[in-house]
């Protein structure tokens, strides 16, 4: 049946969807009882093997504002590209197929727009946590600040004591120009599996010096799904792949707003923090290496001024400020027996 086309809407919801059949209708429910209607929602089905796809064709179906693509499975940032491209809306945000947001979540990114047209920023604001402990309870995050901000004349708005980027890094919470997207071709990197949320706003935040921070906190993100990505661990190749690219786009950010390296202290420290876990997927399955072929990547990533250079700040717990002093002493086997015997000890 050929939807009725309606003007273009000022919000693009993008729901990526993948063997979701337990959660996906909460999900869609809590976005078609918005209080605001001016939006498209957007289901992205990528390649699910349960009733995901079937779930979401009837929402279709039922509802003039709902559209679904079917994809093979290529991983999230694929079926956000995807949503990015087909999107009309002028403004689009993202919700997860496992979250779900409050009556109010669109009306309250909408208010913080303070021009649908001609303003060109990110809409920041708080989120609720699901915790997984005690029946999932919830806790509030909110940005310290509130209200328009200029990156050109509040140098220090991405650290901890304003809008602080580690905590708010995910694509929830957020409105996102498309003019913005299609201008400057800002999408997901398909090759990365995690951060891959920080890496999109980060090269987002490249093109923009706007910024409006609300504290609603209508946005119900559930940490309860043990299969998160944030659990998981990856080749260290694609480990480092990914942390050089975060290192890059906070350098990329700094000179193109002018930043000093105040300025930019936390977002250093955000990349900074995943060195440990480039070495820490050296030893967890399953992409876990030999102790030989650990030593030989331990010793090219040390090799590293800038690495090098890193790491003696020697920052974290004390194992991995032990492991890492190890290697900065060149003591590869004590940093690796340490290390791996450590991890087994802990894993059981």
């Amino acid at each position: 049946m050929q939807k009725t086309m309606i003007q273009v809407p000022i919000i693009s919801v993008i729901i990526p969807v993948y063997n979701s059949e337990q959660t996906v209708r909460r999900c869609i429910d809590s976005v078609l009882k918005q209080n605001f209607s001016n939006f498209e929602l957007l289901l992205i089905n990528d390649g699910s093997t349960d009733n995901s796809g079937l779930i979401i064709n009837n929402y279709c179906k039922k509802d003039d504002r709902v559209y679904t693509f079917h994809t093979k499975n290529c991983g999230v940032s694929s079926a956000r590209n995807l949503g990015l491209r087909k999107a009309k809306g002028k403004w689009i945000t993202f919700v997860d197929s496992d979250d779900w947001i409050a009556l109010d979540y669109l009306e309250q990114l909408y208010k913080a727009l303070p021009n649908i047209d001609k303003w060109k920023g990110l809409v920041v604001q708080g989120y609720s946590r699901v915790l997984p402990i005690a029946n999932c309870n919830i806790e509030t995050v909110c940005p310290a600040i509130k209200g328009l901000y200029r990156l050109s004349e509040e140098k220090d708005l991405l650290n901890n004591n304003k809008l602080n980027i580690s905590q708010f890094n995910f694509t929830i919470g957020k409105l996102v120009s498309k003019d913005i997207i299609e201008r400057h071709r800002v999408y997901f990197d398909e090759q990365v599996s995690f951060l891959e949320d920080l890496l999109f706003y980060l090269e987002y935040i490249k093109h923009i010096d706007d910024f409006s921070v609300s504290t609603a906190t209508g946005y119900y993100y559930v940490t309860c799904n043990p299969e998160s990505l944030s659990y998981k661990h990856y080749p260290a190749e694609k480990e480092y792949h990914t942390y050089y690219m975060l290192l890059q786009k906070v350098n990329e950010i700094q000179t193109i707003h002018k930043l000093t390296n105040v300025n930019i202290d936390n977002l250093t420290r955000c990349a900074e923090q995943y060195i440990i876990r480039v070495c820490r997927s050296l030893y967890y399955n399953p992409y876990r290496k030999n102790s030989s072929s650990r030593i030989k990547f331990l010793k090219q990533l040390f090799s590293s001024k800038e690495f090098y250079r890193i790491v003696r700040k020697r920052n974290g717990s004390f194992v991995d400020i032990f492991f890492c002093i190890c290697c900065s002493l060149r003591l590869w086997f004590i940093a690796d027996i340490f290390y791996s015997s450590w991890i087994k000890i802990h894993k059981r």
